[in-house]
């Protein structure tokens, strides 16, 4: 890849790793992978679909947080080559609080900081390859480097 920064792709590596443990024990369930707003379809107030499951697959269910919580404080990156309208993250500051008090069982894996941390690296990989260093305002790289500074403080949600 055009631009990688080998050093950074090491210690993302030993990131992760020493991170795996807090994945033992897991179980599946199906999850949609790339849940947010872009992809329901309302009726009023009543939720009518889900879209776009190309990408859903046997997972542990806080994969999906994870989409879910990028969605909050990342608003801009679901809006399309078009910039379209969506949401800003003022708008979806009470989400994250919202999420927990609905769905107290998403947050309750001991080492739910941990496995954020891990599924943000994950993405910001995958991103990286799409996005080569300075080539995107999305900048992955970047938040490869935020990530490893903060480590699991980075995944707090609210």
């Amino acid at each position: 890849m055009p631009g990688a920064d080998r050093a950074l792709l090491d210690e993302v590596g030993a990131f992760i790793a020493e991170r795996l443990d807090a994945f033992a024990g897991d179980s599946a369930a199906l999850v949609h992978v790339d849940a947010h707003f872009a992809n329901l379809l309302w009726d009023g107030d009543r939720l009518t679909a889900l879209l776009d499951f190309e990408g859903a697959r046997p997972a542990a269910p806080d994969l999906e947080l994870d989409t879910l919580l990028r969605f909050a404080r990342e608003p801009e990156l679901y809006r399309g080559r078009d910039g379209g309208a969506g949401p800003a993250r003022r708008d979806l500051a009470a989400f994250p609080g919202w999420l927990t008090a609905a769905y107290p069982e998403l947050f309750a894996h001991p080492r739910l900081p941990a496995r954020l941390a891990v599924y943000e690296a994950l993405w910001q990989l995958v991103q990286a390859l799409h996005f080569p260093p300075g080539a995107d305002p999305r900048d992955p790289w970047g938040h490869l480097k935020a990530l490893l500074d903060a480590g699991e403080r980075w995944a707090a949600w609210g």
